[in-house]
């Protein structure tokens, strides 16, 4: 199968900082309900950090990002290419939400959490036309669903791109609307497909700012840093409680290095606080210590 690979037009990491902002919660709550069929008003979740992952022995088991409701856990991946790893390393993913829900077989008997798992691909799959696909667990020879617990959806970006703009205006709200802002490289032509959008508006703002700054998000994103210098802190002590205290102490610690680094290169204030997760007085205290 030929498969065309694109680059989209805002980097994943940016694209995990847009709907973890304050206006991409609410952002990333009209795609999940587009892309789910709820009604946008009754879904409130909470966004988890992606740094529960599937197994701690593995490099890299850190999923993208985790949304979770009272009836559903929403696993949303950003793939780059359909090799065989992302395929496994999707799946492990998608396996290890529906597991941790089961902690004793007294689990059994509960009503389980549904599972989406929404792969935001920037590779186009040439033979398929549309840009959205649904997979289930079926019976092969009757087409019913087997278990209504889980639910992979591949969004193909790349094709979203092939599509006028002025066609995609006309689709106000829809799927194909709401991702065009993460495909489209043109400011002036987002400007004017979502002219009137209040969120949306916004939403091309920090897409803006935060793609201008992307060298500074790229150098200072601190996950791996703060993981492994927190892992050798717990290491030293030996126990489990100097585990629990240096990923606390190294993500504290990576956060003002961060800061200060940035501090050093006239970053905005704003700006810092979004990246680092501090409060803008610890950021000016920095500030004025430098």
């Amino acid at each position: 199968m030929k498969v065309k690979v694109r680059e989209l037009y805002m980097r994943d990491k940016v694209v995990k900082k847009l709907f973890t902002s304050f206006s991409g919660y609410q952002y990333l709550a009209r795609i999940v309900c587009e892309v789910l069929d709820l009604p946008s008003e009754l879904f409130s979740f909470q966004i988890f950090h992606p740094s529960v992952g599937v197994n701690e022995n593995v490099v890299n088991s850190e999923v993208d990002l985790i949304i979770e409701d009272d009836a559903a856990i929403v696993n949303i991946e950003i793939n780059t290419s359909n090799s065989r790893s992302i395929q496994n390393k999707n799946t492990a993913y998608f396996c290890h939400l529906i597991l941790k829900q089961i902690k004793t077989s007294k689990d059994y008997d509960k009503v389980l959490k549904k599972v989406y798992q929404i792969n935001l691909n920037s590779y186009d799959v040439s033979h398929e036309e549309r840009f959205v696909t649904r997979s289930r667990l079926i019976d092969v020879e009757t087409k019913e669903e087997v278990h209504p617990i889980l639910e992979i959806v591949d969004v193909y970006l790349a094709k979203i791109i092939k599509t006028d703009y002025t066609i995609v205006k006309e689709r106000k709200n829809s799927l194909e609307y709401l991702l065009y802002l993460l495909v489209c490289n043109d400011e002036k032509i987002l400007r004017e497909v979502y002219e009137g959008d209040n969120l949306m508006e916004k939403m091309v703002d920090e897409a803006k700012e935060l793609t201008d700054n992307f060298d500074s998000l790229l150098y200072y994103d601190y996950d791996e840093l703060k993981k492994q210098e927190a892992y050798e802190l717990g290491e030293a002590s030996g126990v489990e409680q100097g585990v629990e205290l240096g990923i606390e102490q190294g993500i504290e610690q990576n956060k003002v290095e961060i800061a200060l680094n940035m501090l050093r290169e006239n970053t905005n204030s704003d700006f810092i606080c979004k990246v680092t997760g501090l409060s803008l007085d610890e950021v000016e205290k920095l500030r004025r210590e430098l």
